[in-house]
This record gives C-alpha cells, sequence and structure tokens, in this order.
C-alpha cells in the first residue's frame, strides 16, 4: 500500500491512459473529510476545452474508511484528487482547494500490489529519449515468474501469436512498444511503452530583433543546468526571488510594449512580458517570467498598480516551445480557430517553428491548463493525445521585481509609434516611476510531458516564446515580434478607443529564445568577393543569407570585397 499524504492506495493504478483494471482494485481515504468525493481524470481530453469538468464519484464509508472502487473496464485515471462534495467550480484551487491527489504514471511502468498480476518492467523505462542516429537497447522483466511476455512494435494488440521476448530489443526509430504478458495459470496483463527518436536541429535561420534593449540569449546565455527549489501556496510562489540570477535569463524585452500602451491605455489589468528565465534538470524545465507594469490610464485615473497585476483576472497566459525540430503547427484548432477563441475570433498563429503550447490562467489554480502538441497536418485538436491536461505542471506568482532586474526600460511617452520600438531613441528607465505593480511568475513543466530529456536540451537545445494575450490575441510578447504591432493603431471592433491588436491575427514569425544551446548555423564564415562591384549581400548573425535584412536586426553586409557586421535602423 503506498502513501500520499491522507490518501491511501490499496492498488497504485500506475499505468498508460489505456489500461483496464478489474473492479476489486480500490483507493481509500482515511483523513477527516466528511463528505469526500474522488475526482478521477479519466481522459487526457478532460478540460483541453475551456469549459471541461471533472467528473466526481462520492466515496463510501465501510469500517472506518472511505473508498472509491476502480469500474470495472473503464479507463485507469491519469490522476485523481480527493476534495470535500462534488462541486467541480471549487476543485483545485478554488474555493475549496484539493485535500491531495496522486498522479498516475502514463510511462508504462506500474507498481502492483497483487502479486499474481504478471508485470512487466522496461528498462530503460517508457518515455525514455535517444537520439538521432543512435540506438535504444530495453530489457524487459516480469514480476511473475514463469510468465510468458508476448510484443508487437507495429502498433498493434499483442497476442499469444505475437512475437516472445527472449533477448533485449533494439530500436532505431520512434517506437511503441506493447506487451502481453500471461502466466503458467492463464493471467494476463497488457502495457505499452514508447521509446522516440529526436532528430537533431538542422541548420537554419533564426530571426530576432536584437537592440540596446531587445535581447534574445544574451551573452550566449541558454539557461542553466541546475534545479529550482520552488514550492507553491496556492497561488503563490514562495520561493521565487530566491534562487533565480542574472545569467539565467535567455530573453528580456522593454516596458509599454503592449498594446495598451499605444492604443487602449485605459485597460487593466497588464500582463506585459519583460524577461524570461530557464533552467533544467533530469526531471523538470523550469522558466520564470517577470511581468511588470508601466502602463495606466495617464488622463484619467493614473496609476493603479494593485488593479494591474495580471492575477487579478482570469486571463490567459501562453507559452510556446520549439521542442522537436521535425515538427511544427499553426496553433489553430483543425487549422480553423485559436484554442480556447469559442467565437472563432484571430489570435496567435505559428509559423517559427513552433510545436507546443500552454495556456493556462494569470490567476494560478483557476481552471485547468492545457498543453497543445501538433496533429499530422499541422493543427492543434482538442482530442487525445494532442491535448493534455497535465496537473504535474505547477506555477505561481509572487508580487514582486526580481533583483535581477536593475532598469525597467521603456518608451517615454505614451501612443509612440511602434516602428520606434525597432531602434534605440526614446528609451528610459522607468523603474522609479513604476516602483509597484510587478508580478514574477515560474512554472515547473514535467520533461515527461514534454517529451524531451535533459541530455537532448544539453545536446540540441530547445525553442520557448512568451505570448502577451489579451482579448483574443497577442499584444506583445518576449522576444519581440513585429505581429504583435501590426495593427496596435487601428480601432477594436466593440471599443474604438482600444486597440485592434486585441482581436486581429498575428501570425510569429519570429524566433523562440533557445535552452540548452543555439541552434546551429548554416555558414562559419562569410567570404568577401575580391569583385568590388559585386552586389551587396545581407547575412544574418548565425550566418543565413537573406534577401532583406530586418529593422533592428545584427547582420552581416558584404559589399564586394568589404564584410561588416551592423545593426539595421
Amino acid at each position: 500500500m503506498k502513501k500520499f499524504t491522507n490518501v491511501f492506495l490499496a492498488f497504485l493504478l500506475a499505468m498508460s491512459s489505456l489500461a483496464v483494471y478489474a473492479a476489486e482494485h480500490y483507493v481509500y481515504y482515511d483523513g477527516t473529510l466528511t463528505n469526500p468525493s474522488v475526482w478521477a481524470w479519466v481522459s487526457e481530453t478532460v478540460n483541453c476545452t475551456a469549459s471541461g469538468n471533472w467528473p466526481g464519484d462520492p466515496m463510501v464509508k465501510k469500517d472506518g474508511k472511505w473508498y472509491w472502487e476502480l469500474p470495472a473496464g473503464k479507463q485507469v485515471p491519469l490522476q485523481i484528487i480527493i476534495s470535500e462534495g462534488t462541486d467541480a467550480t471549487k476543485i483545485g484551487g478554488g474555493d475549496l482547494p484539493y485535500v491531495d491527489k496522486a498522479t498516475y504514471h502514463q510511462d508504462g511502468t506500474s507498481e502492483i500490489v497483487d502479486p499474481s498480476i504478471p508485470n512487466v518492467t522496461a528498462s530503460p523505462a517508457s518515455g525514455a529519449i535517444f537520439k538521432e542516429g543512435e540506438d535504444i537497447e530495453v530489457t524487459l522483466s516480469v514480476s511473475v515468474p514463469g510468465a510468458t511476455i508476448y510484443y508487437t512494435t507495429d502498433g498493434t494488440e499483442p497476442s499469444k501469436s505475437s512475437a516472445i521476448y527472449d533477448s533485449p530489443l533494439v530500436f532505431a526509430e520512434t517506437t511503441t512498444l506493447k506487451t502481453l504478458a500471461v502466466t503458467t495459470d492463464g493471467k494476463e496483463y497488457t502495457q505499452s511503452f514508447t521509446y522516440t527518436q529526436k532528430k537533431a536541429p538542422v541548420p537554419g535561420q533564426t530571426i530576432n530583433l536584437i537592440t540596446d534593449y531587445y535581447k534574445v540569449n544574451p551573452n550566449g546565455q541558454v539557461g542553466t543546468k541546475k534545479t529550482i527549489d520552488m514550492a507553491f501556496t496556492n497561488q503563490d510562489a514562495t520561493n521565487a526571488m530566491k534562487h533565480w540570477e542574472a545569467t539565467d535569463i535567455i530573453a528580456q524585452g522593454v516596458a509599454r510594449d503592449v498594446c495598451q500602451a499605444i492604443k487602449g491605455k485605459h485597460e487593466r489589468p497588464i500582463i506585459d512580458s519583460y524577461a524570461i528565465y530557464a533552467a533544467y534538470d533530469d526531471t523538470y524545465l523550469y522558466l520564470g517570467l517577470q511581468t511588470v507594469y508601466a502602463v495606466w490610464d495617464e488622463y484619467g485615473e493614473g496609476k493603479q498598480p494593485g488593479e494591474s497585476k495580471p492575477h487579478n483576472m482570469d486571463g490567459r497566459m501562453m507559452w510556446a516551445f520549439d521542442l522537436d525540430p521535425a515538427l511544427e503547427f499553426d496553433g489553430y484548432i483543425d487549422g480553423k480557430c485559436p484554442i480556447w477563441n469559442d467565437d472563432c475570433t484571430p489570435g496567435a498563429k505559428f509559423a517559427n517553428g513552433v510545436d507546443a503550447i500552454w495556456i493556462g490562467s494569470s490567476k494560478p489554480g483557476v481552471g485547468t491548463p492545457g498543453f497543445f502538441t501538433p496533429t499530422a497536418d499541422g493543427h492543434a485538436s482538442y482530442n487525445a493525445p494532442y491535448c493534455k491536461s497535465d496537473r504535474n505542471v505547477k506555477y505561481g506568482k509572487n508580487d514582486a521585481l526580481h533583483p535581477t532586474i536593475t532598469k525597467i526600460y521603456g518608451q517615454q511617452n505614451f501612443e509612440y509609434n511602434p516602428t520606434v520600438l525597432e531602434g534605440n531613441t526614446g528609451f528610459v528607465d522607468l523603474k522609479s516611476e513604476a516602483k509597484d505593480g510587478h508580478t514574477f511568475y515560474e512554472w515547473q513543466f514535467p520533461l515527461s510531458l514534454l517529451g524531451v530529456s535533459a541530455d537532448y536540451i544539453a545536446e540540441y537545445g530547445i525553442g520557448v516564446m512568451y505570448v502577451d494575450i489579451y482579448g483574443s490575441s497577442p499584444v506583445g510578447g518576449t522576444p519581440y515580434d513585429p505581429s504583435y504591432f501590426d495593427n496596435a493603431k487601428k480601432e477594436y471592433s466593440k471599443d474604438p478607443s482600444s486597440s485592434m491588436e486585441k482581436e486581429d491575427e498575428d501570425e510569429i514569425t519570429y524566433s523562440p529564445a533557445r535552452i540548452g544551446k543555439l541552434l546551429p548555423t548554416d555558414i562559419e564564415d562569410v567570404v568577401a568577393d575580391l569583385d568590388e562591384d559585386a552586389p551587396v549581400e545581407y547575412y544574418t548573425i548565425t550566418g543565413v543569407k537573406v534577401n532583406e535584412p530586418i529593422k533592428g536586426q545584427v547582420i552581416i553586409e558584404r559589399r564586394g570585397s568589404k564584410v561588416s557586421k551592423i545593426l539595421n535602423y
């Protein structure tokens, strides 16, 4: 029996979401609740839509203990929460936080109390990642002596006519291994194990705005391999100010680079991302996000830092990831509508190598965040396995400015022309002007959810960017993308004093910041042409030839025999 604080599991259902069990297995509870219910998350698609809820089953009291019987033939829950009552709106961070939870493994491993059940253990465990050009060797063992392991690797369900395991298996590509273990007295048990081969990034073009104020992977910083001691109490990240360092910053922007500073200043709360911090270890990816308050109704109510904190609304927070160089998607459900935009209004559309996004509430603990990965045709979907709601993703906030942020640069004036963001003029330090209202968020993402390992991050790197959402569409983000401001001066359809940016489609083409390793480059050197009359050629700082340089981008310019590194204005 395994204990999770007040939750006792007579049988730990540690299997993939497709496994089924007999009805004689239970979850026990011996705490102090008077009317406990088990909230069993039985599908990865639950809560991928904004209106989804978990089904709540009342527990039954017997012999002084509460218990819940796993229904026969049903999918194993990915997670359970035991809480008082049956009001779904109060579970997990609402008016009535959950008492405790147990998260079931999705990697094919299990802990079986009944010794007669032939449980297969794989080494390395399911979910292991191996590199392109390499093989992975998988060894199987079974808990019941004499049991036979049948297996398939082609996606079909194993049977007694399938291949019999008798020696380690070697996989040279992404493979799903399915096993059927059968004891000598006929007891059977099926499991599934997945091994993923990740391809190395191909040399390509990195497009980012790099100025004195916009910085992406400054000084070559790609985050740090270290464990971040995160602690969360209700909505708060209680250790947030203690463990991040300036060398952990992978991207930094400016304040007031959200459309509310250009049009619609009266709108609050404000989500204005300023800096991204990153670290990782063998289990988690850790992200920190500094948001700043430098936008207010200059001619009306004035500064309202208390009202302007992002967590004063149930707004959207969006992380976009580049995890696999072989994948990308547009982030639109079936290619038609942005995620959670029920009225199908436009939103963030990705065209920059992003292949996964996480969306949650700016009020930590409210609702159930979703993690979306691409379908075969490069879109998003609410269906499994393309949408997951993993409560192992933990995050919280701290209302403070991190001490590594010594200056808060932004445009001195409101209602400026967005093109000034691409240069170095008009910026001032706003730190003394905006002393309050800043909020620091931090996240803990399981690498198993992201589908990468620490070795993969260190060897190949992954990309990440944060998108500031207000309304249905981006109003800013870190790193910068020009699409965030292409309609900033135009009128919002529901309020002419506000910006159209809240409802337009922003096709994001600028690159995410990198964690672990920078992207490889196409060339190492630009060779000068001896012909003085040769046409001008432009290359990115990574050595990729481009037709036209982007304003604010550091580029290499070749004019005949002369090669220069310049900042294009």
